[in-house]
């Protein structure tokens, strides 16, 4: 027989739900149909996004790792410099991994677009349907 998990447990689980999304974590609920009703709102969020999370509004935090020209992270850099869209990156990485003779992997246009952001430092911003790099800070 499975047991109901406790607030604190509740708790643990809204939180670490909260912060895919970039929420608020939360001390403690007041009681479990509080609880219950929060992870289940959370839930339904994170539902109604999908594992689709949006390539703009990346900020940039500083380069901090170079990238080699010849990758797909290099391509793909290249591309949003000049400004690009995301059906353009996809064919780039289509041509990528025809070269080396491999299948394109689900989601690497994403994926890629957020190891820049992540790993490389640079920011990505959404101008008129386009996707750019941005290389530097706000003043």
């Amino acid at each position: 027989m499975k047991s109901e998990p406790s607030i604190a447990e509740l708790t643990a689980t809204y939180n670490q739900r909260a912060a895919k999304l970039n929420l608020r974590p939360v001390k403690k609920f007041s009681d479990r149909a509080t609880a219950l009703k929060r992870v289940a709102a959370l839930d339904a969020q994170i539902a109604a996004l999908g594992r689709k999370r949006p390539l703009t509004n990346l900020p940039f935090t500083g380069q901090r790792h170079t990238i080699r020209a010849n990758t797909l992270r290099g391509r793909f850099a290249a591309a949003l410099k000049e400004g690009t869209t995301q059906v353009a990156l996809q064919k780039i990485a289509d041509e990528y991994f025809a070269e080396k003779k491999k299948a394109t992997p689900e989601n690497i246009v994403p994926y890629t677009v957020r190891i820049l952001h992540r790993y490389n430092g640079f920011g990505v911003r959404e101008t008129d349907g386009r996707l750019f790099l941005v290389v530097e800070h706000k003043s």
